[in-house]
């Protein structure tokens, strides 16, 4: 079975899929533009900075793809800043994000059919569509749908499998949906899992706090290598880093969640599908500690 997104989820995306500003990549030949409604800003202060630093923009222009080698500058913009520039500098600024990587730029293979090869035809660069608020907003309510959707996909593969009808009820009552939040990652999923407070699903959790939130929650390193339910399976990558982690709904299932994006839903897997996902990765098993003894 796949995901569906509501209409109530559609109507979110289409609502926050671009952050209240622009922001743009700049190397060193982009020269600064000086303008009303906008600022230049070093990565490291765009990285650090109290809005623009914060996981909505990070997740909406993936600062993580950033070379610090050729990205040098970023520019951040109101909405209307985009429309004053001439049209060669528009198309110049467009061809820079193209090129540096920045997030919200996609081609066919995202934004496919006919109406997108149109539009990517006439406004895109590189074979690409670079979307910002001058563009977005003039797109019909149609369009914005079929962009999210498309963009929804980009993020996250719908497949999943049916919600055990033992598992918890709240579980059951979020598991297989999208979450109208931006950060919730896989270790804000485990711990809703295992303790039902949804307010885990409102966050990003760190390694640091995923771990001492397992010890709160009783949970230790088991013994047992065959997962029940209300274990937790935590991967670790060669450096002995836990990179990942999902929640046991029983020995073959589990819920999941691949990213940290509003477009990643939590699903429920077979786990046999997230060993897969995660093969370079060593899996160790936490059980409640009565379950660990």
């Amino acid at each position: 079975m796949q995901v569906s997104p509501e209409q109530a989820d559609v109507d979110y995306w289409v609502r926050t899929l671009l952050p209240p500003k622009d922001v743009y990549f700049l190397d060193d030949s982009f020269e600064p533009l000086q303008a009303k409604g906008a600022e230049v800003l070093a990565v490291d202060a765009l990285l650090s900075h109290p809005q623009y630093g914060s996981l909505v923009y990070n997740n909406a222009y993936e600062y993580w793809n950033i070379n610090k080698a050729k990205v040098r500058r970023a520019l951040a913009a109101e909405p209307d800043w985009f429309g004053g520039l001439p049209m060669p500098e528009r198309a110049r600024l467009f061809r820079a994000q193209a090129t540096l990587g920045r997030g919200m730029v996609f081609g066919k293979e995202v934004l496919h059919g006919h109406a997108f090869a149109k539009m990517i035809e006439h406004a895109g660069v590189e074979g690409k569509l670079v979307l910002n608020h001058f563009l977005w907003n003039r797109l019909d309510l149609n369009m914005q749908q079929q962009t999210v959707e498309r963009v929804a996909k980009y993020w996250e593969d719908f497949d999943c499998e049916p919600c055990p009808l033992d598992a918890s009820v709240w579980i059951r009552e979020r598991a297989n949906r999208f979450i109208h939040q931006e950060g919730c990652n896989c270790f804000a999923a485990s711990l809703f899992g295992a303790s039902g407070q949804a307010a885990w699903l409102e966050k990003w959790v760190w390694k640091e706090e995923f771990l001492r939130a397992l010890g709160e929650l009783g949970f230790e390193a088991g013994n047992d290598e065959t997962p029940q339910a209300g274990d937790i399976s935590v991967f670790y990558d060669e450096y002995g880093r836990e990179v990942h982690t999902c929640f046991h709904l029983s020995e073959e299932k589990v819920l999941n969640k691949s990213g940290q994006t509003k477009y990643n839903a939590l699903k429920v897997l077979c786990y046999q599908q997230v060993l897969e996902d995660w093969k370079t990765c060593s899996p160790r098993l936490f059980c409640r500690a009565a379950e660990a003894a």
